[in-house]
């Protein structure tokens, strides 16, 4: 039972993934009325993002990384983001905003290794973009920009 949806459910190869806060996850074959896999990870999810073929679940201390055809756990690790905001992918890099600080993970690392922690006072990041090698944070005041 799905009561609170975090985002949009989107379709992969064999069915649609709805993905609830309580920390569900069901990939449901919409057509013949049959789930394909379900998984709980018994905690609140903040966001979640595509990668490939797999899904990237990030809740409020982990991010959990899912094999989308089966829900079988590739990996997990955990993260220092405080209040994880905003999530973002950008060449097997996986970009966590939160309240006072950003980390960018190597997704290609089998221990998912840190490439960059970045710390900050208040900045009330409101969205996030990638351009030609560059970070863009926006908050109401202005516009940060982080090289590679």
């Amino acid at each position: 039972e799905i009561t609170e949806l975090v985002n949009t459910p989107f379709l992969v190869e064999n069915g649609s993934i709805f993905v609830d806060v309580s920390g569900k996850i069901i990939n449901f074959e919409i057509s013949s009325d049959e789930i394909l896999w379900e998984n709980n990870l018994n905690e609140i999810i903040v966001d979640f993002i595509q990668y490939s073929n797999a899904l990237i679940v990030v809740t409020e201390n982990n991010f959990y990384i899912l094999e989308t055809k089966t829900g079988k756990l590739i990996n997990q690790s955990e993260h220092s983001v405080i209040n994880p905001s905003h999530v973002s992918l950008v060449n097997s890099k996986l970009l966590l905003v939160g309240e006072n600080n950003l980390v960018l993970f190597d997704l290609r690392s089998s221990d998912l290794k840190i490439l960059k922690l970045i710390k900050f006072k208040n900045n009330n990041i409101q969205s996030v973009g990638y351009n030609n090698g560059n970070y863009y944070l926006k908050n109401e005041e202005a516009v940060y920009t982080l090289s590679e």
